[in-house]
């Protein structure tokens, strides 16, 4: 799993769920590494010092790649550590365009991957089961979502929540507002 935002998370422990043995996480942010290795993930990263590359290929590679974190950088790296016929899903979304050299792509087509998008916001009319098979995951304890929620705000704070986001001081994984503090 690279990018350990709240889908990247969330995704370490559906991974954990459905029973996988090796859940690598990676990030550059040493918080949330810390945070994916309580979740789940059997070994954490940080790509600002350690190269996820070289991670991976000691372990013959990865049979998926969850990328969540948006970056073009983790994007390519996803190709080059997914082992043969592996799956690389992009999750993340790219704010600018993304170009690659012929050799990756000789590797998406030699090593036969399979490259799946994934964009989720509403189910119907898709005929997926997405959101009820996540409220089963919380009811069952599968999942957990309270240390994902890092702030919480009333809507006379709304201003306090948007600064946290786009402020770049704060380290945040989500950030709620709600209509009214009696509902906190």
């Amino acid at each position: 799993v690279t990018g350990l935002g709240a889908i990247g998370l969330l995704a370490v422990q559906i991974f954990k769920a459905m029973g996988a043995k090796n859940i690598i996480a990676s990030d550059i942010v040493a918080e949330k590494l810390s945070l994916a290795l309580e979740m789940g993930a059997t070994r954490a990263v940080n790509v600002a010092v350690e190269s996820l590359e070289e991670v991976l290929d000691s372990m013959k590679g990865a049979d998926v790649v969850f990328e969540s974190s948006g970056s073009n950088p983790a994007k390519l790296s996803a190709v080059r550590i997914a082992k043969g016929r592996g799956t690389v899903l992009l999750v993340g979304t790219s704010p600018r365009n993304i170009t690659f050299e012929a050799s990756l792509f000789e590797r998406i087509t030699r090593k036969e991957l399979n490259i799946v998008g994934s964009w989720m916001n509403y189910s119907a009319p898709w005929p997926g089961s997405e959101w009820e098979t996540a409220v089963w995951m919380l009811k069952e304890g599968l999942i957990n979502t309270d240390s994902l929620t890092t702030h919480r705000y009333g809507i006379e704070d709304f201003q306090k929540g948007l600064d946290v986001i786009f402020g770049g001081k704060e380290l945040f994984i989500k950030v709620i507002v709600t209509p009214s503090q009696e509902i906190l």
